[in-house]
């Protein structure tokens, strides 16, 4: 596997990492009477451990419909609201972890100093959760990154054989002009049963370049580790880190990864 690329301008606006897990039954992110409202009294001692680091709360809902339909009546559509997560975040919001209804997540927004930064913050919370949601199994680890790199124009185009080692092409021998693109590939490691998945998509133009999103998740098999044992759960996070690492610098071009690295 590749080293970590050293790179002064790193590209990374978001890097995620989720610990799916089984939970117990009685699991709550909320009193059940006041769903998506307010959060449960566990919810509450875990915001005060949190309060010096992360002193913001926040509820990520989603909205469901169910739609029935009785006989000689207009159908019936209510809507209702779930909590999905509970989210404690930094005063600065580039950094926040979550109490999900299927696990715990960490996320950290730009800068990004790489994940060796990091791991400590992650582990000390997890253990948090494992104190307050009693998780009985780990069951996947996965691990996103979301790069932006900049694409500069040449007459009026942007330099994507220059920049990837796989670029989108367009046919009919260059009589076209791009507009825009998304590439997706869905892909597995063999090795050790890693998923991947890796997208390229365009943005709208600014001076001099193309920014283009580079999206990639890595994900483990399916786990059946104990939440205590964090050496296991840190060896698997590292052993996507160094994938995502390889598909980093095997999808960018040697000269794209030198401009980040100058």
């Amino acid at each position: 596997m590749s080293p970590p690329p050293s790179l002064l301008r790193a590209p990374i606006v978001e890097a995620v990492l989720d610990l799916d897990c089984d939970l117990p039954a009685d699991y709550r992110l909320a009193e059940p009477q006041e769903e998506a409202k307010q959060p449960h009294a566990v919810i509450d001692r875990v915001a005060r451990a949190l309060a010096e680091r992360y002193p913001k709360l926040r509820l990520r809902t989603s909205r469901g419909v169910t739609i029935s339909e009785l006989i000689r009546s207009e159908p019936k559509v209510p809507a209702h609201r779930a909590l999905e997560a509970v989210q404690f975040v930094q005063a600065d919001e580039r950094q926040l972890v979550q109490w999900r209804s299927g696990g715990f997540s960490f996320n950290r927004l730009a800068p990004y100093e790489g994940l060796d930064q990091y791991l400590g913050e992650i582990e000390r919370t997890w253990h948090l959760f494992v104190e307050t949601a009693a998780p009985r199994f780990v069951r996947s680890v996965r691990l996103r990154t979301i790069n932006r790199i900049r694409v500069p124009l040449i007459n009026g185009e942007p330099d994507l054989v220059g920049s990837f080692a796989d670029a989108p092409e367009l046919p009919a021998g260059g009589r076209l002009r791009r507009l825009d693109f998304f590439q997706q590939q869905h892909a597995i490691d063999p090795v050790f049963g890693i998923g991947v998945e890796l997208v390229l998509a365009s943005q709208a133009s600014e001076a001099h370049a193309v920014p283009v999103i580079f999206d990639s998740i890595v994900a483990s098999p399916a786990l059946e580790l104990d939440p205590v044992d964090w050496a296991s759960i840190l060896e698997w996070i590292q052993r996507l880190r160094r994938l995502k690492n390889e598909l980093f610098t095997q999808t960018l071009s040697p000269a794209c990864l030198e401009r980040l690295r100058s």
